[in-house]
């Protein structure tokens, strides 16, 4: 893991890091937003992870970095990294930190774009505000062919009727 990645690691715990200041890690707010799921469905919360994963993605994580390890195992970390205080994190040796932190950077950037998929996918209300067992208000004159003539047309078919 590069130089880089590991200040970035330490960023996200860092507790300098003022309210409106947004380093590359993102600071203590960010640490805890990290670990936060989704909210309801809307756009706020959409945009909140799309920036989430923009940001994990910002730390530049080696994709291979837990290629040899077991899914028990970093499942185990990542369960421990977040149930850790950014406190607790930053007292902990240099190895440890950054084991559980990026970690907890690659499971959480996996979740959150499995979140954003069912938030793309999930049900959303109609522009009208109706939901889908309602009927629109018009007639439907889908373009079957008629019973009367055979032909198939836009127009309505009435018995005994013909378009011409």
């Amino acid at each position: 893991m590069s130089a880089t990645t590991r200040s970035r690691l330490d960023d996200l715990i860092s507790e300098d890091a003022g309210a409106g200041e947004e380093s590359a890690g993102g600071g203590g707010m960010f640490f805890t937003e990290l670990k936060a799921d989704p909210g309801a469905l809307g756009l706020d919360s959409l945009l909140a992870e799309v920036n989430k994963l923009q940001r994990v993605r910002g730390l530049q994580l080696p994709p291979e970095l837990f290629g040899d390890v077991s899914e028990k195992l970093v499942a185990a970390w990542r369960a421990r990294a977040a149930k850790e205080c950014p406190s607790d994190l930053r007292a902990a040796a240099g190895p440890v930190r950054y084991t559980l932190l990026s970690t907890l950077c690659h499971v959480r950037e996996t979740e959150i774009t499995d979140s954003l998929v069912e938030l793309f996918r999930s049900p959303r209300p109609s522009p009208a505000g109706r939901t889908a067992h309602c009927s629109p208000p018009w007639p439907d004159y889908s373009p079957a062919p008629c019973a009367n003539t055979g032909s198939s047309h836009r127009a309505p078919c009435w018995p005994g009727t013909s378009v011409w």
